[in-house]
């Protein structure tokens, strides 16, 4: 599975208009919950499903029609291209948007009676009380904002994550309705 571009690209390839684009490794990093992605892009899917290995004894074939990051790209018949770069990399955090709510606090002047222990006149043991004020955050409301959450749950369906992720990525470069899943 992988992404074929339907549009008119020049690359070092040569050309063409069904440019394949697959998901070749992962990495998640806990840390920072971030997901890494690298792909590769090929003149078109045969060719890189006949890159791969069907088994591990098998030699690794020869990568005909893999295409270089650098392309041209032509919009529409009557351009004369837009140079891209295609990247091979993508990054992504795993969150999501989440209303949630944030405490306010004000620091206030807080008087509190505290006991102490002294002697009367006849020597004997007493508690006494005084009053100690102190500087303390106090809450005095809330306030819901929209944050990201982390969330690795959405790694449940890393496939489906990552495939999302490039996607949005490819759309920065070309109109969405001609990047097919394929």
């Amino acid at each position: 599975m992988g992404f074929r571009l339907n549009v008119d690209l020049e690359t070092s390839a040569g050309p063409t208009q069904e440019a394949y684009i697959r998901i070749d490794n992962y990495r998640f990093n806990k840390v920072t919950s971030e997901l890494t992605v690298t792909t590769t892009c090929w003149l078109d899917s045969e060719k890189a499903h006949s890159f791969n290995r069907s088994t591990l004894d098998e030699p690794l074939g020869n990568a005909v029609g893999l295409i270089g990051s650098k392309v041209l790209y032509y919009p529409d018949e009557v351009s004369d291209g837009i140079e891209l770069e295609i990247p091979n990399l993508f990054k992504g955090t795993v969150v999501e948007k989440k209303e949630i709510e944030v405490p306010i606090y004000e620091n206030k002047q807080v008087t509190k009676k505290v006991p102490y222990i002294s002697f009367d006149k006849m020597g004997e043991e007493i508690t006494l009380t005084r009053e100690v004020t102190e500087t303390k955050k106090v809450e005095v409301g809330s306030n819901t904002v929209v944050k990201e959450v982390i969330n690795p749950e959405l790694l449940s369906d890393l496939y489906g994550f990552s495939y999302k992720l490039v996607k949005e990525k490819l759309t920065e470069f070309f109109p969405e309705e001609q990047i097919t899943i394929y």
